[in-house]
């Protein structure tokens, strides 16, 4: 090389992939809600099929971000909230029909939809609040498919016996997780003050 120093220059970096196409899975509206939010998807095992659980708002709070103040839903009776469900049979490319109220058990509010898979029963556990008079309440149901759900079951006093007590705690958002022993861990949020807050 005679003494001369050779400068390298690194091959350009490959493209990145392109990307996919979104697809909508809730819309602002649909079935007469103003808002739906807080969701959670989750895939069923090692399916192509996806679960989709939201929240929908029939009002809005002050402060909520979800829908325009003199917005009122003119096709659909929702009081305050309720959780609604979808199912993808193809990898979320398309949505099948809105399944709506899916717990049926709300006195005030239904709300905070978190999903889990569970690997060792091959079921999805959706864990969801229901805020009543004394507060929010931690509800649990579970599914093989999407479509056909266990009947609610309310946590809340085994919450109460755990020390720190967890009961009128509010799960999520987004999704629980399964540890390698089994274990599931579900985030849950403590009230104060009688809101729930972080």
């Amino acid at each position: 090389f005679d003494g001369m120093c050779l400068a390298y220059t690194p091959p350009p970096p490959p493209p990145p992939p392109p990307q996919q196409p979104g697809h909508e899975v809730f819309s602002f509206n649909e079935g007469g809600c103003p808002c739906i939010r807080i969701p959670s998807v989750l895939r069923l095992g090692n399916s192509g099929r996806l679960l989709a659980v939201a929240e929908c708002r029939g009002t809005s709070g002050v402060g909520d971000d979800c829908s325009p103040s003199n917005y009122s839903p003119n096709n659909y009776n929702i009081t305050r909230g309720e959780l609604w469900v979808k199912v993808s049979s193809d990898n979320g490319r398309t949505w099948g029909q809105l399944q709506r109220n899916l717990s049926r058990v709300a006195v005030y509010r239904t709300c905070n939809p978190l999903l889990v898979w569970d690997r060792i029963t091959s079921r999805a556990i959706l864990h969801f609040n229901q805020l009543g008079p004394f507060g929010p309440e931690v509800w649990q149901m579970l599914t093989i498919d999407g479509v056909t759900w266990t009947s609610p079951r309310n946590l809340t006093g085994q919450l109460a016996q755990l020390s720190p007590r967890r009961d009128y705690s509010c799960p999520g958002p987004g999704l629980a997780v399964q540890l390698k022993s089994g274990r599931i861990i579900v985030p849950l949020y403590k009230p104060h003050c009688g809101l729930c807050v972080g």
